[in-house]
């Protein structure tokens, strides 16, 4: 998990080459490991981590690999995330009619099992999502919640993505755009 996590940090910090570096010497090692629960943690990551590089290929395929060897685990949480993380790659890739209602099912699914830990990237994800099919009321919604939950649970490291997404609808709803 190491690699991904760092991955994900040297992303964000803007260190995209090394990030990528990261992120693929994660799945070379995960190949090795016998672990299916480790093996869907880490497909789950660098998918998550393709969908912040906007690389929606790259989600697509760690998504399917996590949600394969999620299901067959029972693995509930790193079941939702893949279907989230699906859902967001079909989105990306131009199918928003299936992508959003997978997306916001895999959310639903995380939330339900009480985990909470990056819920606002993934609320903000799928608002990028439903901001380009044209659902601006749902996409201020899923920003909203994201921003309550950062706020109660202190994991702000998804804030500036936030509130730029929140800027740009704002802007979207401006009379002057109208």
């Amino acid at each position: 998990h190491a690699y991904t996590y760092d991955a994900h940090a040297l992303w964000f910090l803007g260190f995209s080459e090394a990030a990528d570096t990261a992120v693929e010497n994660a799945l070379t090692l995960v190949k090795k490991l016998v672990s299916p629960f480790n093996k869907a943690s880490c497909h789950v990551l660098s998918s998550m981590y393709y969908a912040h590089r906007g690389d929606g290929p790259k989600a697509l395929e760690t998504a399917d690999v996590a949600l394969e060897i999620s299901t067959k685990g029972g693995f509930l949480q790193w079941v939702a995330c893949g279907r989230f993380l699906k859902g967001w790659a079909l989105c990306n890739l131009g199918n928003l009619k299936e992508g959003i209602p997978l997306a916001l099912d895999g959310i639903e699914r995380y939330k339900s099992t009480g985990a909470q830990m990056n819920l606002p990237a993934c609320l903000g994800l799928v608002a990028e999502a439903q901001q380009r099919a044209g659902k601006l009321t749902e996409a201020f919604a899923s920003v909203e919640e994201g921003l309550r939950i950062s706020a109660r649970n202190n994991d702000r490291h998804y804030d500036a993505e936030l509130y730029r997404r929140k800027g740009e609808l704002l802007l979207k709803k401006s009379p002057r755009n109208l």
